[in-house]
């Protein structure tokens, strides 16, 4: 199965990484279930982002991030080159930069899946106070 964005549990470790909801740019959306007794909520579905500031009684949401979405999360400053590769089955983010003094910060990470080798790297990049989208 393609995954066309994160998770419910990818999201929440990105939240908790720093990353701010507004920066997603779909959702998953729970609907209240009013006609099976003991189940409160339908199965979530993956949407785009609602219009913000609209609300729905019946419905509650979670943030979730697309590849594109992600990769905007990776900072711009300074110029960096960041690389996308794929070896033996796994994915390999690359980041390189100049910083400030002309200091080099270089860094990979490496997953199956190429949403968690991005979500590595953004939790690695938000660690390190160089990511873009911050709140």
């Amino acid at each position: 199965m393609t995954q066309i964005a994160t998770t419910i549990d990818q999201g929440k470790y990105l939240l908790k990484c720093g990353v701010v909801k507004e920066n997603a740019d779909m959702h998953w959306q729970f609907i209240r279930n009013i006609s099976e007794p003991g189940r409160a909520w339908h199965d979530p579905v993956l949407i785009p982002a609602r219009m913000p500031g609209v609300e729905y009684p019946n419905m509650k949401s979670f943030p979730a991030w697309s590849l594109s979405a992600l990769i905007a999360l990776l900072p711009k400053k300074y110029g960096p080159s960041i690389s996308f590769s794929i070896s033996l089955n796994e994915w390999i983010v690359e980041f390189d930069f100049l910083k400030l003094h002309n200091e080099r910060l270089n860094h990979r990470e490496c997953d199956s899946n190429i949403m968690m080798a991005l979500i590595k790297m953004v939790r690695w990049c938000y660690s390190n106070s160089i990511c873009n989208g911050k709140g």
